[in-house]
């Protein structure tokens, strides 16, 4: 093997590099403009189960079913719709966000809720 050159060029000294300012990676702007978009709820919910409507820090209104469980009319592409959903309170910022666990009824599923109401009651 061939002894090394010894050159000076092989240092290079703090002052000679110019500092890069770090760059967001596609991911994460995509993950930050996610965050901006969903809606937050800020108002904890209450512990007993509650009737009254309550409303959230973007003014929807909802009605707490139990502590993570909420029912609130929404409106989708000009229809609105009863979402039935279930929430999580955020570790990072404290606010209550929706999960998967949910089920979305339009105008007339709703009716026919309300027409066999009184037997799922009377299944308990």
């Amino acid at each position: 093997m061939g002894k090394r050159k010894d050159t000076n060029d092989d240092f290079i000294d703090d002052n000679d590099v110019e500092e890069v300012s770090p760059k967001k990676t596609a991911k994460t702007a995509a993950k930050s403009k996610a965050a901006a978009k969903k809606t937050k709820t800020t108002e904890e919910p209450a512990t007993e189960s509650s009737t009254t409507a309550t409303a959230s820090a973007n003014d929807e209104k909802f009605h707490l079913l139990s502590e993570k469980k909420r029912a609130q009319v929404q409106e989708f592409k000009g229809v609105k719709f009863v979402n039935l959903r279930e929430y999580y309170k955020d570790k990072d910022t404290g606010d209550w966000k929706p999960t998967k666990k949910g089920i979305t009824l339009n105008k007339s599923e709703l009716e026919n809720l309300k027409k066999s109401i009184d037997d799922l009651i009377a299944g308990f």
